[in-house]
């Protein structure tokens, strides 16, 4: 997994503590989030 996204410039990786945080998020102007883990059937 690691060569790939190595090999692709287009592909952003960061550690969970970035990825996760809200100040973060709250910088992306086209936020969206999707959760199923409360989908029910």
């Amino acid at each position: 997994m690691y060569e790939f996204l190595h090999e692709k410039s287009t592909i952003g990786f960061a550690p969970v503590q970035h990825v996760n945080d809200p100040t973060v998020i709250a910088s992306n102007p086209s936020m969206a989030s999707i959760n199923s883990a409360v989908a029910t059937e």
